[in-house]
């Protein structure tokens, strides 16, 4: 009879697929060269630190997304959910698998939009919980929850009080996700970039890398 009570928290871009899910959509959605153009524009800008992660969701979205019908948005999906499964990080995903088979709660938190996020990683097993950003279109106006930042960590907070479990796993690639590291048992990194190593080493906080 399992006697741990395991929490296994999972990040999706750059973790469990090894690019940036949203940016990869944004691109597959855009049917014009100037669609294309202006994604890509607004992809810099955020780099760049020139238009916030919100607003450049919430424009991507509005460009790429809600002009398109049904039809058209269900085989966007089925071909970025395609492409995905190429480029998923296969030791990443069996580890994901692993914990659910050991009976443990598994759930994945990223910033990237509910509605493919959730259908793609729940085709892996039903039995995960799945967060993501989500947006809902009032007068006209894109009204966007996005998980990320101090929203994604209140979230992973609310998980852990709510699961009360006896450890927590992370999975993660970036830095941005450090207050959830810190709220971790087990620390697992995914080509972590030299500035994440340095600042868990700062707080004396173990790590291990998965995957490089």
């Amino acid at each position: 009879m399992k006697k741990e009570n395991i929490l296994s928290i999972f990040d999706f871009d750059k973790t469990l697929v090894r690019r940036d899910s949203f940016r990869f959509f944004s691109l597959l959605a855009s049917e014009s060269l100037w669609s294309k153009t202006l994604v890509l524009l607004l992809a810099l800008g955020s780099k760049a630190g020139l238009l916030s992660n919100e607003k450049y969701k919430k424009s991507v979205i509005q460009i790429v997304w809600l002009k398109k019908d049904e039809k058209e948005r269900d085989r966007l999906l089925q071909k970025l959910f395609f492409e995905l499964r190429g480029l998923e990080n296969t030791e990443i995903v069996y580890a994901l698998k692993t914990h659910i088979e050991q009976g443990d709660r598994v759930v994945v938190l990223s910033a990237s939009p509910s509605f493919y996020l959730k259908p793609y990683v729940q085709f892996w097993s039903e039995d995960i919980k799945v967060f993501g950003s989500g947006f809902q279109v009032v007068n006209g106006k894109i009204k966007f929850d996005n998980l990320y930042g101090l929203r994604k960590e209140l979230c992973a907070r609310s998980i852990i009080e709510q699961e009360k479990p006896s450890e927590v796993w992370i999975y993660t690639d970036h830095i941005s996700d450090l207050p959830i590291i810190k709220l971790a048992d087990h620390v697992r990194l995914v080509k972590p970039s030299a500035k994440l190593c340095d600042k868990l080493r700062q707080l004396t906080i173990k790590y291990e890398i998965v995957s490089s």
